[in-house]
């Protein structure tokens, strides 16, 4: 039967259990048997998190970093690569014997200097010197591994390696008012020097590069691509240690339903890299389900917000190629993260995903990695992976975007003299908040009428609704082996007692039934054009 399930039409395929009772693995895999038939299927996993104690590498200039991006708190950890870095003398065995100077250095704005040290009051002279240094806006230095604290700051020796750990800086009191989660983001420098040392502190960071200084014991500002030299190539997807601001907390960003939405976050706060990709770092917790299994949610989410100041269109983004997840420490996740072409949603960027990690970043893409663009076609000018970007025509050449060779052929953005090579699906370097902090989108304000999706400049429009930027819903809750897709369609195997409802209409709530939309547009045509599939077993 067709149900007009939360707002959207999702198709219900009824799956009816006979004695003995079977698992939900039994549910999947007759569905995913029956999707093979009717055409090509892939197993669809969420955003799940890697294996506790998997280890990262992110090479820069002088030691490697095990991520490459760290929220406030974080537990960054740096180590020496012997054959890459003899220029260091190598960490103390003692964690105080150490001083972390970390450069926030955004694009745009000035640069903010953080110094996490074990006593403040001996490096008072080197922090005013320091907040005197052309380019450098502020200088603050941080106590650390202070009686009753946290230990913010530790060596230790593992697999006989010597390893530097710190907690990234809070710097909310340096950015808008106290407590509002708004803190320095973007590019950052991480330099560790001794606490014996006699010279200044590393603040020229601020202008120069990790690469030509001396004296410091590691610096990590580039990321390098790992090819087993030690080559200076910057990494295709994190070419620059970036600072992001705390997670944002979904269940109180979404408003359906409730529960367990809360709708009482005003904001959602995001950084952007040294090439302007967007980094969201999310909390899920609020919204997962578990009961002794692995249970991953449904999520929708759908925004106005301009993909260029004043151009007054939302982003538009061409295919998953573009969207990706990732853990806290950076390891590439798997999740269902689809772009939709809504046809209810016309005036908003459209994506559908799922969770079941605890917290999670996601990554949306600015530029294609070989700066690519489509020609011809509907995505006509757009950037593009590949010429799934692009239905029907070229994934091509790029042209200069801006600068003196603007229209000329490139393909790197040397090739440009001061502009990119290629179009970029937005551009948020302008919006960064004093142009130090987080890009910060207020949830009402221009956009979307919030029940109907209609267009709005204020709620003048919208009747008993709220005008707003974004609409987020925390939708059905799906065992992992539930779920699975083809290229045409979304089919999720959900347990009525899982989601406490009755979704196939029989007046009970025991049944395990198939969602099934479709992939692209989100939903399922209640004319019945999208397949609708029965099944029933007994065993």
């Amino acid at each position: 039967m067709i149900d007009h399930h939360r707002g959207a039409w999702v198709t219900h395929i009824h799956v009816r259990r006979c004695a003995p009772v079977r698992s939900l693995r039994r549910a999947a895999v007759l569905f995913a048997a029956l999707l093979i038939v009717a055409g090509l299927v892939q197993q669809s996993r969420a955003s799940c998190n890697i294996i506790p104690g998997t280890a990262q590498t992110f090479r820069g200039t002088l030691g490697v970093a095990d991520r490459p991006f760290a929220t406030p708190g974080d537990l960054v950890e740096l180590r020496l690569i012997p054959a890459c870095d003899a220029a260091s003398p190598g960490f103390s065995t003692t964690a105080t014997d150490h001083v972390v100077t970390v450069v926030f250095t955004p694009p745009n704005g000035p640069r903010n200097v953080v110094v996490l040290a074990a006593s403040c009051a001996a490096l008072e002279t080197k922090r005013q010197s320091c907040a005197a240094t052309p380019g450098v806006a502020s200088a603050t230095c941080v106590p650390i591994n202070q009686p009753a604290q946290p230990v913010d700051l530790d060596v230790t020796n593992r697999e006989g390696i010597r390893r530097l750990r710190f907690r990234f800086p809070d710097t909310d009191t340096l950015v808008d008012a106290p407590a509002d989660d708004r803190t320095l983001t973007g590019p950052a420098t991480i330099a560790v020097t001794a606490a014996s040392d006699p010279g200044p502190l590393p603040c020229d960071l601020a202008s120069a590069p990790c690469a030509g200084h001396a004296g410091l014991l590691a610096c990590v500002d580039t990321l390098f691509t790992l090819d087993g030299t030690c080559g200076t190539t910057a990494d295709a997807t994190f070419g620059h240690f970036t600072a992001l601001p705390p997670p944002n907390n979904f269940q109180a960003l979404c408003t359906n339903p409730n529960p367990p939405c809360l709708g009482t976050a005003p904001e959602t706060r995001f950084a952007i890299d040294t090439d302007g990709n967007l980094l969201l770092p999310m909390d899920w917790r609020g919204i997962l389900v578990g009961q002794g299994v692995p249970i991953a949610r449904l999520l929708r989410g759908s925004t106005a917000v301009e993909a260029f100041s004043g151009g007054g269109q939302p982003v538009h983004i061409p295919s998953n190629n573009f969207l990706h997840s990732y853990s806290p420490e950076g390891s590439t996740l798997p999740p269902v993260f689809d772009p939709q072409a809504d046809p209810t949603a016309t005036n908003e960027a459209t994506l559908f995903g799922s969770a079941d990690a605890p917290a999670t970043i996601l990554r949306v893409a600015r530029r294609g990695p070989a700066r690519q663009q489509c020609s011809g076609g509907s995505n006509s000018g757009l950037p593009c992976f590949d010429g799934n970007d692009c239905p029907s025509w070229t994934c091509g050449p790029a042209v200069c975007v801006g600068g003196s060779s603007a229209g000329s052929l490139c393909s790197a953005d040397t090739d440009c003299q001061g502009g990119e090579c290629g179009p970029a699906l937005f551009d948020f370097h302008t919006r960064m908040t004093g142009n130090v902090g987080p890009v910060v989108v207020p949830r009402f304000g221009a956009g979307v009428c919030q029940d109907s999706g209609l267009s709005c400049s204020d709620d003048g429009v919208c009747g008993a609704s709220r005008c707003v930027q974004y609409r987020l819903a925390a939708k059905d809750p799906v065992p992992l082996e539930g779920l699975n897709q083809t290229q045409q369609l979304s089919a999720f195997v959900v347990a009525e007692a899982i989601e406490g409802k009755d979704l196939n209409g029989d007046g009970d709530t025991t049944d395990d039934v198939v969602l099934l939309s479709n992939r692209q547009t989100g939903v399922a045509s209640p004319s019945g054009s999208t397949p609708v599939v029965a099944a029933r077993w007994c065993g």
